[in-house]
């Protein structure tokens, strides 16, 4: 590994890397309190690792896992899938009580999400169609239809959700009894990535990057100003966003880097070896899960 404008505000430093020896990695989730990892694959499998070993697999979906999404408890596990189905498990510690598979939708599904009090499953789908669920019964209670696609669900509070599809975002509030807003301004490009930062200025703000793979974009989402404007160093392709306190941590094809989003400055660049797919930043900031192939790489961050 290779460092680029380091400075000593930030470090990583490899912590573990899990192995696939079967196929590559494709999408992670991570419980909350960061003992289970569930990671699945382009053949459909599901494994989960409690604090890094495999205690388990499952194979529930007929093709690759494009989403994965525990419950804010655990007690949940939502997968979604190239075979069109979302899968729902109910989980005791590590220990699988309950599995449903659900077939409503008739095109990959993008993206799962649940309640913050865990009552309401959604799903997002290809399809141009948001499912909302009961999480216990897996009861279909709502179907709405975006015209613009549909590539992005997330919950912001238990009464608001932020969605977005492939040629437009827009911001839906008053959940579960949906009321559609305007659709957002966003910066005329295609919407890829979206990450969210609370309580920041007494507004929602949050980073997307466009057609241009290699820009992102700060914004108020109040007035839907552009804050500022990212490029990443060598203007690789960005696959994933997080932004933790004052920072944004960008996975892109080939690299890491963290960036002060008020200044935007480069703090540190990684080059990560391998290509870099799906990743995540864990609850309490202290750790970096990427996908690299067939390996998850866990890196430490330290301020």
């Amino acid at each position: 590994m290779q460092n680029a404008n380091n400075n000593n505000d930030t470090q990583f430093q490899l912590y573990k890397i899990i192995q696939n020896e079967e196929n590559s990695f494709y999408v992670i989730t991570l419980n909350n309190k960061g003992n289970l990892l569930m990671a699945g694959d382009f053949d459909g499998n599901m494994f989960l690792y409690e604090n890094c070993s495999l205690i388990n697999s499952y194979r529930y979906h007929k093709k690759f896992v494009i989403t994965l999404k525990f419950s804010p408890t655990g007690k949940y596990l939502a997968s979604g899938s190239a075979d069109c189905k979302i899968g729902r498990v109910e989980i005791d510690g590590t220990q699988q009580i309950q599995f449903r598979l659900l077939s409503h939708h008739k095109a990959y599904v993008m993206k799962v999400d649940f309640s913050p009090n865990e009552n309401y499953l959604l799903s997002a789908s290809s399809d141009k169609q948001l499912l909302v669920f009961n999480s216990k019964s897996c009861e279909l209670l709502s179907r709405y239809y975006f015209p613009y696609g549909l590539n992005f669900v997330q919950f912001i509070s238990e009464s608001k959700l932020f969605i977005y599809g492939t040629f437009g975002s827009l911001n839906l509030r008053n959940f579960p009894k949906i009321k559609k807003c305007d659709k957002m301004k966003n910066p005329q490009h295609q919407i890829k990535q979206v990450s969210l930062i609370n309580n920041i200025s007494n507004s929602q703000l949050f980073l997307m990057n466009g057609q241009k793979r290699s820009q992102a974009y700060l914004i108020n989402q109040i007035n839907f100003k552009i804050i500022r404007r990212f490029q990443t160093e060598n203007k690789h392709d960005i696959m994933n966003i997080h932004l933790k306190d004052l920072k944004a941590i960008l996975t892109t094809s080939e690299n890491i880097e963290i960036l002060d989003w008020v200044t935007a400055r480069i703090l540190f660049s990684l080059d990560s070896s391998t290509r870099i797919g799906s990743s995540l930043v864990s609850d309490d900031g202290m750790y970096l899960y990427a996908v690299s192939r067939n390996n998850i790489k866990i890196w430490i961050l330290k301020n």
